[in-house]
C-alpha cells in the first residue's frame, strides 16, 4: 500500500511531504521540503536511521523549520528546485471546495505587484496558492454542448455536472497551462473565450456564459437590506481557509444555487 501513496505532496504553508518508500522494505521515512531550500527528514531503514530538523513527543515526529522567517517564500519546492505538476487541478471533477492557504496576504502583495487586471490577478492567486498550473471554470447554458465541440483535448477539459436540469446546464471545466506567466494565463483565458464564441457561432440559439471558480473579491451578492450573509458551506464565501477540518461540510460537490 505504502508504494501506491503519491511521493510528493502540498501542504497549505508551501511545504512538500514527500514520501520515501523502499522497494523491499516498504514505506522508510518521510521528508518536509520548505520554501526556503531548506529540509525536514526522518528515515529508517534495516541498516540505517536518520533524522534531521526533527524532534519528538508523546505524539509522534514534530517536523521543525530552520533558517531566516524572511527567507521563505510563496512557493512550493523539492530539493530547493520548484515543484511543478503538470495537467493537475485542485478539485476533483464537480466538486468546488475553499482554498487551503497559509499566508494569503502575502501573496496577495505579490499578485498586486505583478498585475492589476482584474482576470488574470483571480488566475493567479488560484495557480499561486494551490501550485496548480490550471484555470478552473464553471460554464453554463441554456443547451447541452454536443460533444462535436471538442469537450476533451490536450488544453481543456469540460464535465457535466449532476446539478444539470433541462433548462440549465452546468459543466465544471478546466484548461491547462504551461506555467504561471501572465502571457500564458492571458493565453487560457483567451482560449475559453474563442471556444465559447465557437459555441455561439455553430448554434444562434445558445447562452452560453463562464466565470472563475475562485475569484479574489467575494462573489457573495448583498441582500434587499444591504448585508451579506456568509455560508460555511458555499465555497465563494469560504473562499480561502487554513484548515478544511474547520468548515463542517464534507460534500463539495457542485450546487446549482452556487452558480446561477
Amino acid at each position: 500500500k505504502a508504494r501506491e501513496l503519491k511521493k510528493y505532496n502540498r501542504w497549505p504553508n508551501y511545504e512538500v511531504l514527500e514520501i520515501i518508500t523502499d522497494e523491499a522494505e516498504g514505506l522508510v521515512g518521510l521528508k518536509v521540503h520548505y520554501s526556503n531550500g531548506s529540509c525536514s527528514l526522518v528515515e529508517r531503514r534495516e541498516n540505517k536511521t536518520e533524522a534531521l530538523n526533527v524532534s519528538l513527543d508523546e505524539n509522534g515526529v514534530i517536523f521543525n523549520k530552520c533558517g531566516n522567517p524572511s527567507d521563505f517564500k510563496t512557493e512550493w519546492l523539492v530539493d530547493g528546485k520548484p515543484f511543478l505538476e503538470k495537467r493537475t487541478r485542485y478539485n476533483k471533477i464537480c466538486e468546488w471546495k475553499p482554498i487551503v492557504c497559509g499566508d494569503s496576504d502575502k501573496l496577495l502583495r505579490e499578485i498586486d505587484a505583478k498585475t492589476k487586471n482584474k482576470d488574470i490577478r483571480d488566475c493567479l492567486f488560484y495557480i499561486l496558492s494551490t501550485g496548480h498550473m490550471a484555470i478552473e471554470f464553471i460554464l453554463k447554458s441554456n443547451e447541452e454542448l454536443s460533444a462535436k465541440n471538442d469537450m476533451k483535448s490536450s488544453k481543456i477539459f469540460i464535465d457535466k455536472c449532476n446539478c444539470s436540469d433541462e433548462s440549465l446546464f452546468i459543466y465544471d471545466c478546466t484548461v491547462f497551462l504551461n506555467s504561471s506567466d501572465i502571457s500564458e494565463v492571458k493565453e487560457g483565458l483567451n482560449y475559453i473565450n474563442d471556444f465559447l464564441n465557437k459555441n455561439k457561432d455553430e448554434n444562434s440559439n445558445l447562452d452560453i456564459f463562464w466565470e472563475l471558480k475562485y475569484t479574489i473579491e467575494s462573489k457573495i451578492k448583498p441582500d434587499s437590506s444591504g448585508r451579506i450573509r456568509f455560508n460555511f458551506d458555499d465555497p465563494r464565501s469560504t473562499f480561502c481557509v487554513s484548515d478544511l477540518k474547520i468548515i463542517p461540510n464534507k460534500n463539495w460537490n457542485i450546487k446549482k444555487e452556487w452558480v446561477t
